[in-house]
C-alpha cells in the first residue's frame, strides 16, 4: 500500500482530490444557486427573512431540520420502516462525519486539519498507534457504518420489494435517477471494504472492520487491494457530489434551506418564483404522494402525482398535463413530510387564461337581492350542510339584524373553482 506523506503537519495523498474538487464544486453552485433563488423573491419576503435572520424562529428551524433532515420524524409518522431507512442515510451520514471530525481534532488535538482528513482518517491513521479513546472511536465508526450498511440494505429492499414497506408503488426512476443511485448504494460498502483492507494489513479497526480484515487477509492481496479501494472511495464522494444539483438528492441541503425560510415567514403566492424553485428542490420523492392519491385506483392514473409533476418542473420538460390533471384535493399535500406547498405551485403553473367573462354564464337568470345592512352569502359547501345555513338565519333572526340573502336561490359564486384552475383574472370577473 502507498504510504502517506507527512509534510507540515498536513496529511495528503492525490487520491484525496476528487472529494475535494466535488465538494469545492457543488458549495459553489449551491451558494450561486440559492442567491439567485432568493434574489427572486418579492421585496417582502425577503424582507421577512432579514427580520426573522436573528429571531427565535432561527433557533427553531435547527431544531427542525435536525428532527426532520435528519431524524425524518414525519416519514416515521406515516410509515415506520421508510422513515427507519431515511434516518439510517441521513443521520448515519451526519453522525460519521461529526464523530470522525472529532475523532480527528482529538488526534491532532487541534480543529485546523485539512477538510478531508476527517473522511479518509482511517487511511492516514491506520490505527497501529494510539492516542485518547483510539479504542473508543475505533468502535463507535464502526458502529455507525454498520448503521448505513443497514440501511443499504433497507434501501435496496425497498427498490426491488416495496411492499415489505407498505407501499403499493415506489417512484418511477429514470436511467439518471438510477445512476446516481448507484453511486450512493456503492459509497459506504467501498468505504467498508477500504477501512477493512486497511484493517487487515496495518491492525485496528474494531469489531467490524477489523474481523472482516482478517477475514479478506486469507484469501485477497490486500496489498494490491487497499489504496484502489481509497481511490474508489473518493471518486464516488466526488461524483455524487457533482451530480446531487441535478438529481433528486438536490432536496438535502435545500430542505434546510426551505425550512429556515418557511419558519421565517416567507410564502408561496400566486406566482411561481424562486421559492417555488427551492420548495421544488426540496422533495426527496419519497413516494409518499404517490400511495395517497385517489387518482391511482380510482381513475388508474399514475402520472400526476406531485412526485412526478415536481420532478417535470425540476428537468424543464412538458408539464401542462400534470399541473391540469389534478383534482386539488390536498391529500398529498397534508401527507408531505416536507411539508411542501403542493397545491398552490400546481395552481401557479396552471395557465392564467380568461376563458370566463361576466357574459359566460349569462344565461343564468340573476338573483333579486334587496337591498339590507348585512349581506349574507353562503357559498356553496353551506348549501351543501344546510344546517349551517338555518343557523346564521336564527342568529340574524336573534340579533334581529337587516340582512340579505344573496345566494339563497344559488347562481352566485365566490370564483373558488376558477382560482384553483389557475384563472384568477376569470375568477376576479
Amino acid at each position: 500500500m502507498q504510504q502517506y506523506e507527512y509534510t507540515n503537519k498536513i496529511y495528503y495523498d492525490h487520491f484525496v482530490l476528487p472529494f475535494t474538487i466535488g465538494l469545492v464544486v457543488l458549495l459553489g453552485y449551491l451558494c450561486v444557486r440559492y442567491y439567485k433563488w432568493i434574489k427572486s423573491f418579492p421585496k417582502e419576503e425577503r424582507k421577512k427573512i432579514r427580520k426573522g435572520l436573528f429571531s427565535f424562529k432561527t433557533i427553531r428551524s435547527g431544531w427542525e431540520i435536525f428532527r426532520e433532515s435528519l431524524l425524518h420524524h414525519n416519514i416515521f409518522k406515516t410509515n415506520p420502516m421508510l422513515g427507519y431507512m431515511h434516518m439510517t442515510f441521513a443521520f448515519g451520514w451526519f453522525l460519521l462525519i461529526v464523530v470522525g471530525k472529532i475523532e480527528s481534532m482529538v488526534y491532532h488535538t487541534s480543529a485546523f486539519n485539512p477538510p478531508y482528513f476527517a473522511i479518509f482518517f482511517r487511511y492516514f491513521h491506520p490505527a497501529k498507534e494510539t492516542f485518547p479513546y483510539s479504542e473508543f472511536f475505533a468502535f463507535l465508526m464502526d458502529l455507525i457504518l454498520t448503521f448505513l450498511l443497514i440501511g443499504i440494505l433497507l434501501a435496496v429492499t425497498k427498490r426491488f420489494c416495496s411492499r415489505i414497506f407498505g407501499m403499493k408503488k415506489t417512484t418511477k426512476q429514470r436511467a439518471y435517477d438510477l445512476l446516481i443511485l448507484t453511486v450512493l448504494w456503492l459509497i459506504f460498502p467501498v468505504r467498508f471494504l477500504a477501512e477493512s483492507f486497511t484493517s487487515g494489513l496495518n491492525g485496528g479497526g474494531s469489531f467490524l472492520t477489523h474481523n472482516a480484515g482478517d477475514f479478506f487477509s486469507g484469501f485477497l492481496p490486500l496489498e494490491s487491494l487497499s489504496y484502489p479501494a481509497w481511490w474508489l472511495y473518493s471518486s464516488l464522494l466526488g461524483l455524487f457530489f457533482l451530480l446531487l444539483p441535478f438529481s433528486r438528492y438536490m432536496h438535502i441541503p435545500t430542505e434546510m434551506v426551505y425550512i429556515f425560510l418557511k419558519n421565517w415567514g416567507v410564502k408561496q403566492g400566486k406566482e411561481y418564483n424562486g421559492f417555488s424553485e427551492i420548495q421544488v428542490n426540496s422533495c426527496s420523492r419519497c413516494g409518499i404522494c404517490i400511495n395517497t392519491c385517489q387518482l391511482n385506483t380510482s381513475c388508474n392514473i399514475n402520472d400526476t402525482q406531485p412526485v412526478y409533476f415536481l420532478r417535470r418542473l425540476r428537468n424543464h420538460e412538458e408539464y401542462a398535463q400534470q399541473a391540469e390533471n389534478c383534482l386539488m384535493c390536498g391529500r398529498c399535500e397534508a401527507s408531505c413530510p416536507v411539508g411542501i406547498n403542493l397545491n398552490a405551485i400546481r395552481q401557479s403553473k396552471r395557465p392564467d387564461i380568461l376563458r370566463v367573462t361576466k357574459d359566460t354564464y349569462a344565461y343564468v337568470p340573476q338573483p333579486k337581492v334587496k337591498p339590507a345592512k348585512v349581506a349574507y352569502f353562503a357559498g356553496c359547501m353551506s348549501h351543501l350542510t344546510p344546517g349551517i345555513i338555518k343557523s346564521m338565519q336564527q342568529i340574524f333572526e336573534k340579533a334581529k339584524a337587516d340582512y340579505t340573502f344573496i345566494d339563497e336561490q344559488a347562481g352566485v359564486c365566490c370564483g373558488r373553482p376558477l382560482a384553483l384552475s389557475g384563472n384568477w383574472k376569470a375568477a376576479q370577473v
